[in-house]
């Protein structure tokens, strides 16, 4: 009873996603299994960043959702949203991007109102005073996995820079 475990090696964080997306089913730990599947990580290279992707296939039509950074139910002060009151936020994708701030804690839903459905990229940002999310139509999983960057006629002869990575 007085010795305590942890885990020596180390692993990647992560969020939840809780939303209409998921049936609003409650941040709590009991729910867990139900929510595996509704998890940002951390990158396996990048572990302690505090920086949370994920994709994930979404319904077409009107999207609400905000982020839970552990199961302590609604009011247990883990809610990251668009702003402390629990009303939600419209926001649009231009050009398939949404680029903003966020509140922890917030209760304020991201709110989408015409989502074509399809796969989305959420990428949440909580290593800053100002968390921030990004989110993207479309999209593939990066978490853990290394890259090489193909420069030639296929990519129009982009730069090979940090500045053009995402090309």
């Amino acid at each position: 009873n007085q010795v305590k475990e942890y885990c020596a090696i180390q692993s990647p964080g992560y969020i939840y996603l809780i939303g209409n997306v998921g049936g609003w089913t409650g941040p709590d730990a009991a729910n867990a299994d139900a929510l595996a599947k509704w998890r940002l990580f951390e990158s396996a290279t990048a572990i302690g960043s505090k920086i949370y992707s994920g994709v994930f296939d979404m319904p077409a039509g009107e999207l609400l959702f905000r982020f839970y950074t552990e199961l302590s139910g609604w009011d247990g002060g883990a809610s990251v949203g668009m702003q402390v009151d629990d009303n939600p936020v419209a926001i649009q994708l231009v050009d398939g991007v949404y680029n903003g701030t966020l509140v922890a804690p917030g209760k304020g839903s991201i709110q989408i109102l015409d989502w074509e459905g399809g796969s989305m990229k959420i990428t949440v940002n909580l290593s800053s005073k100002t968390p921030s999310v990004i989110i993207e139509a479309g999209g593939v999983d990066t978490n853990g996995k290394k890259f090489i960057y193909i420069v030639g006629a296929v990519s129009g002869w982009t730069e090979p820079s940090e500045a053009n990575s995402a090309h």
